[in-house]
């Protein structure tokens, strides 16, 4: 058991001999976490902070069936399908984004 404690305060002596780290080191480490501190977390896919108010990623479109020359507004992400209101072809298909819009648009609106 003695060896033991022996090692031990042996050891603990070599630890505290350890020489004294210069000014200048914690200095540089100082200087570092500063700068770690000071940088800002903006957060994942947020926009600037420079804005706000947003504007709407959202639109809505004047569009012409292929089919019957038909117009009308329909809106760019729609959540439902919408059909031409003459020839009942399918113009804006959701897919949970951006729609599928099969009609040529003529006009964004907003």
């Amino acid at each position: 058991m003695e060896e033991v404690d022996d090692i031990v305060e042996d050891e603990m002596e070599e630890e505290d001999m350890e020489e004294p780290e210069d000014e200048e080191d914690f200095e540089e480490e100082e200087d570092e976490i500063e700068e770690k501190v000071t940088t800002t977390f903006t957060g994942y896919g947020r926009r600037p902070e420079s804005t706000i108010v947003p504007s709407p990623r959202s639109k809505f479109l004047v569009v012409v069936c292929k089919k019957c020359k038909n117009q009308q507004t329909v809106f760019s992400k729609s959540a439902t399908v919408v059909h031409c209101q003459k020839c009942n072809e399918e113009i804006v298909i959701p897919t949970g984004g951006e729609s599928i819009i099969n009609a040529r648009v003529v006009r964004v609106l907003g």
